[in-house]
Order: C-alpha cells, then structure tokens, then sequence
C-alpha cells in the first residue's frame, strides 16, 4: 500500500516539473474537488443535452468492448451547431457512461468556480487558488485520471480541454 502511495507521488511530482519562464509546460495542479463534477452535473447523454444553452448534434457509433469481445458499446459524440464548436466524447457500455473527452472554446459554459472562456487569467487563477505564468494550467485528480487543461492567450482563457482516462 506504502509503495502504491509512493510510486503515485513520484509520477504527480515528476508531471509538476514545468518550465515557467517559457510558458510551455502546463503548471500541474492536483485538486479533486475541482475535477468531481466539474460542470455542475454527473456527466451523462441526458444531462448533456439538458444543460447546455446551445443546440448540440449528436452522433453515435457502435465499437466492439474491448474487455468482452461479444459485447458492444457505444460512442457519443456531442458538437455545437455554430462556427465556434464545443465537442465532447462519451463511451457507453452496459450500465456504465464514461465522459472521455472535451474542448470547449466557446463562453456559454459555465464550469464549477464560474470558470468560463473568455475569464481573465487573474480572475482564473484566484478562484483555484494557485499562482503560476504558465499559459497552460492542467487541474486534475490524484490519479491523473480526469485532467482539464485550460489555455490561455492574452491573459484570457481561451479554450478548455477535457482528458479522462478509460481503461
């Protein structure tokens, strides 16, 4: 258990290694409250079609279960309608929907903190509580399992990633 604890330390600690001066390593910021329910709601098909002030199209594609070869599961892709796209990813399996992927570059969504593109870097920084130059900050869990990478230009946050890991 020690040694689990240990390694996972020294991968958190290694990821922090960032070079501040140039900008181009994100700052790594582990913070779990933050990542659970990040956009206010457990991320399901429903709920993102619910909550979003903008029209999305998805799209839905069957793949073959990686663990169960007999088995299928589904791929949801929701995209805004608009010149400007909002994209995310959702793998569903037998009772199970797993959010995996995002980029939000449009305002219309509000993440937990009243995070949002288009907020200052300074307004961004103070609400996670961290202080860093980087122009690209990655908050995350622990585990690295659910990381949101936030890019700014101009001291403004101009697009959100999403990355969660699915095994």
């Amino acid at each position: 258990m020690k040694i689990n604890l240990y390694i996972c330390l020294m991968v958190l600690l290694v990821s922090c290694n960032s070079n501040l001066e140039t900008g181009h390593e994100p700052f790594l910021e582990a913070n779990d409250s933050f990542v659970d329910q990040p956009l206010g709601f457990e991320v399901s098909e429903f709920n993102l079609l619910a909550n979003f002030p903008k029209e999305f199209k998805a799209t839905k594609s069957l793949i073959q279960n990686r663990h169960t070869t007999d088995l299928m599961d589904t791929l949801i892709e929701f995209e805004s309608i608009g010149s400007v796209k909002d994209y995310f990813l959702m793998y569903k399996t037998l009772g199970k929907e797993i959010f995996m992927k995002a980029t939000i570059r449009t305002n219309s969504l509000l993440l937990k903190n009243t995070i949002k593109v288009g907020m200052s870097k300074k307004d961004f920084t103070e609400q996670l509580k961290v202080e860093t130059q980087s122009d690209i900050i990655k908050v995350c869990d622990i585990e690295q399992t659910k990381n949101w990478i936030f890019y700014f230009s101009k001291s403004r946050l101009d697009s959100i990633v999403y990355q969660g890991y699915v095994d």
